[in-house]
This record gives structure tokens, sequence and C-alpha cells, in this order.
């Protein structure tokens, strides 16, 4: 049986109705630790719902939907477009907006989806990223009915934003420059990285993606959702570098090789690029001319050990 205390206690704490506004989460950073994101902010305001509702309407920056959270006859918070004065009716929060409208190293960064991290960053670092959120609040007091009792007044609590989170290795203007020379790129990526530490300064994915249009990106045949920097590819031409290094290093640099458009490697037919050859080919012309038939032939005369270590020295 409760006593009187205790019924007193109750009645206190089911006679409020509180309106949480969330303060944001944590920061992702470039190497300088200026935000990726949370560079804008966005008001979010809190009403009683009492009277007032016609004028704060054409505030809301949804309006269907703010006629949906009136019609429950409870507080409730909203986006709107400006910042309103505070009084007996409203409260006005500031609060950051996660992604811009043009939001930079978007495939890097990821999204999130009903507060949770889905790709990117926000995927990796989920439990950092939202482990330490803050809540600003209005609470009020209500009737036996649930009613607000606004002669009760509110109370408000504000909450600082914090500024923990991730910091990356990018570079907040190179990756612009790298994201502003790639617009036009119908599919590829851009990436730079410092020679001496292997940092990526800058990754660029095209085409580019917009959190608020993922329906429209999956149905894009151009796979705008894929991360091109990090996406597997053949290795390709790049590897004849590394077979010129190591013939190099086992003197083997005057090799010449007579490419006829496709060479047979254990009776499997490899072709050049070229199909009608490319002739007599040393390796400063078959590295110009990126001749295929040359560097596999090349690379049948080194060492498969040493061969497989110079690929690993570099990297």
């Amino acid at each position: 049986i409760a006593t009187e205390t205790e019924y007193a206690a109750m009645a206190r704490e089911y006679g409020k109705y509180k309106v949480s506004v969330e303060n944001g989460d944590g920061y992702i950073y470039d190497r300088n630790f200026f935000p990726l994101v949370n560079e804008n902010n966005k008001y979010i305001t809190v009403t009683a719902n009492s009277g007032n509702s016609k004028s704060l309407e054409q505030e809301a920056a949804d309006i269907e939907e703010f006629r949906e959270q009136t019609a429950n006859k409870k507080p409730f918070g909203f986006e709107s477009l400006k910042k309103l004065d505070d009084n007996l009716y409203t409260t006005t929060f500031e609060v950051p907006e996660r992604y811009s409208e043009n939001q930079i190293a978007q495939h890097l960064i990821g999204y999130k989806s009903e507060g949770v991290g889905v790709s990117g960053i926000e995927y990796a670092y989920d439990k950092v990223l939202r482990g330490n959120t803050s809540e600003n609040t209005v609470s009020y007091n209500c009737d036996g009915y649930g009613k607000v009792m606004l002669g009760e007044g509110k109370k408000v609590e504000r909450e600082t934003n914090l500024k923990y989170g991730v910091v990356t290795t990018i570079d907040y203007e190179i990756q612009k420059i790298c994201e502003e020379a790639g617009k036009d790129i119908e599919k590829g990526a851009i990436l730079i990285t410092e020679v001496k530490t292997g940092d990526i300064l800058a990754m660029a994915s095209f085409p580019c993606y917009s959190v608020d249009n993922l329906s429209d990106s999956l149905n894009d045949e151009r796979s705008p959702l894929i991360n091109r920097c990090f996406y597997s590819y053949s290795i390709g031409s790049i590897f004849k570098l590394v077979t010129a290094c190591e013939a190099i290093n086992s003197g083997y640099a005057d090799f010449v090789y007579n490419c006829t458009g496709s060479v047979d490697v254990y009776g499997k037919k490899f072709r050049c690029h070229d199909h009608n050859g490319h002739g007599q080919q040393d390796m400063i012309h078959a590295m110009t001319n990126s001749c295929n038939t040359h560097f596999i032939e090349l690379s049948k005369k080194l060492d498969t050990e040493s061969f497989r270590n110079t690929a690993s020295s570099l990297g």
C-alpha cells in the first residue's frame, strides 16, 4: 500500500509531460579539426499546442507533419523555418543539422537511418558518434486528464553542443577541390594521398549521392552509392611498374620483345590492347605503349619469390 508521500511523488511524476529534442551526434572532423558534418544549424521549436497552432503552421518546414502532430493535442517539436521568440507557448532550440545540401565527402562519411549508422564512418564509428548524445527538453505540468496547465509554466533545459567525435586524415580544402574538379565525371574517383605517410588527404567518388534522395540513387544505373575509391578493380596496367622495377633490379632492363598482339601462357591466350601488336618493344617503349605482352613475357624471366617481395614492398 502506497503512503501519502509516495502518492504525492507519483502524482508529480505522472503530472508532467516532457518533449525531448536531440542535440546532435558526435562530429566527424578533417585533419585540422574542421567539421565535415554538423556545419549548419536548424531550428526545432517545441509548442504546447494550445491555441496558437494556426499562426505557427506557416513557420513549419513541413506543414503536413505539423498538422498531424497538432491533431494529437499534445506538446510536440517541429522544425521551424527561423528562430521563434520564446514565450509561454513556444520554445526554440538551435541544433546542428547533420548533413548539408551539398554534403562534402559523402561516401566517406556515409549516412544514418533511424538514428543508426548505415554506411561509411557513420556505420564504422556508430557507438562513438552516438555514445554521448545530449538532449534539450521542455517539461510541462498536466492535470488529471493529461491536459497541459500553462499557468504552471514550463521547465526548459538547454544542453551545449558536444564537440567529441572522429578525426580523419582528410583535408577539407583539398577534398573540396577534388569534388569540384570531378563533378562532371560520369563514373570514377579521385584519390589524393600523402606520399610519406600514406594518409588519405582527399577521396571523391563519382557520381555522388544525396541522403535526401536515396531511393533515386538505388535506381540509378551508375550506382552512385558505391564508393569507387574503395571499390575492388582488376589491378591492371599499374602492375607493369612493379614488373619493371623487379626487372631492372634483376638485370633485365634491356629486355626486348616483339609484340604480335597476343601471347600464350600455359595454353591460355592473353591479348594486348592493340590486337595488331606493337612490334619490337624495349622497356621504355613498352611502358609508353602499355604493352601487355612485353610485360607478360618479361615477368616469366623473374624470380617468383623476389617478384612477390618487390610487389609487397611497393604496397
